[in-house]
């Protein structure tokens, strides 16, 4: 049930459309770590699809919300493909130009959660929305291991 979300120690949003290839990174993390069943009781991941500034809106009107929230995304932050970074809000805020790719909605919604907010963004090649394109090129499907790890040290850090 949705409120079960409002009340988690730690939410993790998965977001990106898995229609468009690699776009579907934080699904696919998300997804991932649902399956797994490492994620502590506190804890609960969510893929959110393109909805991540909707629902950062909705945490953020509701009476109770999590204190921390882990937003798991594809985009661009001029690193090695595969590579996945960890950005707090300051970091996102000092760079030159957006990381993630629905970044405006999605960073400027997140700018004003009120909690503890890490974006952990997949350097991905390109994203092409011209034609459907459905599951993860090998590079970045090797790197869902990797952001399900960063997740859990993330929580791990905050238990």
């Amino acid at each position: 049930m949705i409120n079960d979300y409002f009340n988690a120690r730690e939410l993790i949003l998965g977001c990106g459309n898995i229609l468009f290839g690699d776009d579907g990174f934080g699904c696919v993390v998300a997804s991932s770590l649902l399956e797994s069943e490492a994620l502590p009781d506190s804890s609960y991941a969510m893929d959110v699809g393109t909805a991540g500034a909707y629902m950062l809106n909705m945490l953020q009107a509701a009476e109770v919300h999590p204190p921390s929230l882990i937003i798991v995304d594809s985009g661009d932050f001029d690193g090695p493909i595969g590579t996945v970074n960890k950005f707090s809000m300051p970091d996102i805020n000092a760079l030159e130009h957006p990381v993630s790719l629905h970044s405006f909605s999605l960073c400027n919604e997140a700018a004003y959660y009120d909690g503890t907010v890490s974006l952990l963004i997949c350097q991905t090649e390109n994203i092409s929305t011209d034609s459907l394109a459905v599951g993860l090129s090998p590079k970045i499907e090797k790197a869902v291991p990797t952001a399900c790890n960063m997740v859990l040290d993330i929580i791990g850090g905050i238990l």
